[in-house]
């Protein structure tokens, strides 16, 4: 069996090859960029979880304790604020 050899075109080629080096650099720039943002993105979120830890309990112990009001207890505050108005 004998293989044909196809013709290549030398110039189609190397446009075809400096287009893809092209293409590459663009993609590995992008990559790099994305890699970038990545970065501060975690930054930000350990710094946010920081400072969230440190606000907490700070928050926590001026909030009065949390007292649940049954039917009754709230119909008459509800009713006392609207003879107040």
């Amino acid at each position: 069996m004998i293989k044909q050899k196809n013709k290549v075109n030398v110039f189609r080629l190397e446009k075809r090859v400096s287009h893809l080096e092209r293409l590459l650099k663009h993609q590995q720039r992008i990559n790099a960029h994305q890699a970038k943002l990545n970065e501060i993105e975690m930054f930000d979120r350990e710094v946010l979880a920081k400072r969230l830890s440190e606000l907490e309990p700070i928050v926590l112990a001026k909030q009065p304790p949390f007292k649940k009001q049954g039917v009754i207890r709230r119909f008459l505050t509800v009713f006392w604020q609207f003879l107040g108005r």
